[in-house]
């Protein structure tokens, strides 16, 4: 099976990071809803917790379509994950984008979490507290 991917490096302090991004399958979208519920129940059981959306969006997004990581720890978790330098995180989410960019909310979707209504990972929509 052909898959688009990209590659990607980074001078982690002397150490080269290389990561190979592809477009999302089936299988790593259902990993990607996974790991987004895991980070929506630490979210509710701590409320407040100002990387929230780095535990249901980002860290998710990133992680699952990584089919080569070398450099860094992997699987990765996601402390160890936001620790990981500013620059490499976005270069890794443009990429992840690039290629699945039905990962980014459309401007509906965005308008509705503004008004207070979201959907939940498995997909059910919810009103904010």
């Amino acid at each position: 099976m052909s898959e688009k991917q990209m590659k990607l490096t980074y001078d982690l302090d002397k150490t080269e990071v290389a990561l190979t991004i592809v477009r999302a399958t089936g299988l790593m979208g259902a990993r990607r809803i996974n790991l987004s519920i895991q980070g929506d129940k630490f979210n509710r059981a701590n409320p407040g917790d100002e990387l929230g959306y780095y535990r249901v969006n980002f860290y998710p997004d990133c992680i699952c379509c990584v089919i080569e990581a070398v450099g860094i720890p992997w699987p990765i978790d996601f402390d160890t994950f936001m620790g990981l330098p500013d620059e490499l995180l976005n270069k890794w989410a443009s990429m992840v984008y690039d290629l699945n960019p039905h990962f980014l909310p459309t401007p509906s979707e965005a308008g509705k979490k503004e008004n207070g209504v979201s959907e939940d990972p498995k997909g059910q929509r919810s009103k904010k507290p």
